[in-house]
């Protein structure tokens, strides 16, 4: 990596010194991101993943830069057998669980009429299960440190509803009870429980991050339904996308926040980084959104 690449604020170096996370859904997307970020303040990272590939890509990746700060952990969400052995793992490498990042999500975008049985199986599984598994198992581990910080990546969805959204959209608000309960579960642990609710992360070809939602062919039809192209339009008919298209669907959802500007990966590590230290001691229960201004969360 050679540089902060995910431009996480300068006042957040090293802030974190010492302390360990596990990150699931490490390997693509904001969980990706998240892990790469993480050891710019300090932090030894648990890359967990089902994709044994994108693991160890990403673990090798931040290890090249800060050699012996991540840890391949190779599980599915969903299977607490697997999440067992994974983290333990991991604190028989680093001692100790101190901030469990749950970021591993799904999106099955349909109407309710549309959606099989098998997508809402497999979605609940990994947005709710998943988050509900890897907080108990973490929280074991942190009760006996008598500490520790739980934060659920939820997403603006949770405040508003969209259309073929709603297995999404629905998952997203029930991360934010979790954060709500949990914390008043293990409030007598020193453990606090936060969600934060980000707006549109549109992925980063620079840093090799895609994001699961935003892929060619979200961008190119929502460049066609918001009227920024029309259908025939030659740029959204070729193998990869059209960077002018990109720029013109971004910028729509930017002028539609309060401070008109774009969602940075970086963004969400500051706010990780300042729950995660004394600077957040007393803020437990809440969600927490990063919008760029936009509170009612505009359906997309």
């Amino acid at each position: 990596m050679n540089q902060n690449f995910l431009g996480i604020g300068r006042q957040f170096a090293g802030l974190l010194e010492g302390k360990t996370a596990v990150v699931t859904g490490a390997g693509s997307g904001l969980g990706k991101a998240i892990a790469l970020g993480l050891p710019f303040a300090g932090v030894k990272v648990g890359v967990l993943d089902i994709n044994a590939k994108a693991v160890f890509e990403v673990a090798e990746r931040i290890n090249a830069e800060f050699e012996g700060f991540a840890f391949p952990m190779i599980a599915s969400v969903s299977d607490e057998g697997q999440l067992q052995t994974a983290y333990a793992g991991f604190v028989k490498a680093f001692e100790k669980i101190d901030i469990l990042v749950n970021c591993a999500g799904i999106a099955r975008l349909a109407a309710v009429n549309e959606l099989s049985a098998k997508d809402i199986k497999l979605a609940n599984d990994v947005n709710i299960d998943g988050y509900f598994l890897n907080a108990k198992i973490a929280s074991e581990f942190m009760i006996k440190e008598k500490c520790g910080e739980i934060i659920n990546i939820s997403s603006a969805s949770a405040r508003g509803a969209s259309e073929n959204s709603s297995l999404y959209g629905v998952a997203k608000e029930t991360q934010c009870m979790m954060a709500r309960s949990w914390a008043m579960d293990l409030g007598k642990h020193n453990i606090r429980v936060n969600a934060i609710l980000a707006g549109d992360l549109f992925g980063d070809e620079n840093f090799g991050i895609d994001s699961g939602i935003w892929n060619k062919d979200y961008f190119e039809k929502k460049a066609v339904d918001k009227g920024l192209v029309k259908a025939g339009d030659k740029r959204i008919s070729g193998e990869k996308l059209h960077p002018e298209v990109r720029e013109m669907v971004i910028q729509h959802y930017c002028k539609r926040t309060a401070l008109g500007k774009q969602i940075e990966y970086a963004d969400v590590l500051n706010l990780i980084a300042f729950l995660s230290s004394g600077l957040g001691s007393k803020i437990t229960g809440e969600s927490i959104a990063i919008t760029s201004g936009n509170p009612s969360a505009f359906s997309r």
